[in-house]
């Protein structure tokens, strides 16, 4: 009998335990799932509207989408493509990555360096010149 009472509670432990994780676990799905939609959503918005605000939209189908934002909404936003004026609505929740048009903040760093270092270099140059005058 004392078996039987430790084996039932043994597995009513388990099936609540199981119940609770898998609440646990959806939720925290549903969080990180919210969290991605507003980060694509706040990338969009950092963008702007129109013409000047280009973007390259990579959807999770692996579609991509190129164009600019000519529209932003609670659930979704349009996308216009420049040459063939072409919209495109497109909800948040399908897409993967958003791109802007033009050079990364990396790129412009390094550009920016080496400008740096050749007029640096070129000034050295002049200096030595005129030096050895």
């Amino acid at each position: 009998m004392v078996t039987l009472r430790k084996s039932f509670s043994f597995a009513l432990t388990v099936l609540l335990f199981q119940a609770g994780y898998g609440a646990v676990f959806a939720s925290t799905q549903q969080d990180e799932e919210a969290r991605r939609i507003a980060r694509v959503k706040a990338a969009v918005d950092k963008r702007g509207v129109g013409e000047k605000a280009g973007v390259k939209i990579k959807l999770r189908d692996n579609t991509v989408v190129k164009g600019y934002i000519y529209q932003t909404g609670e659930e979704n936003f349009v996308v216009r493509d420049a040459k063939t004026g072409k919209s495109e609505t497109i909800a948040y929740r399908d897409v993967a990555q958003v791109k802007g048009k033009g050079l990364s903040t990396g790129a412009k760093i390094g550009i920016g360096a080496a400008i740096g270092s050749c007029a640096t270099l070129a000034v050295l140059a002049i200096a030595i010149a005129i030096a050895w005058d």
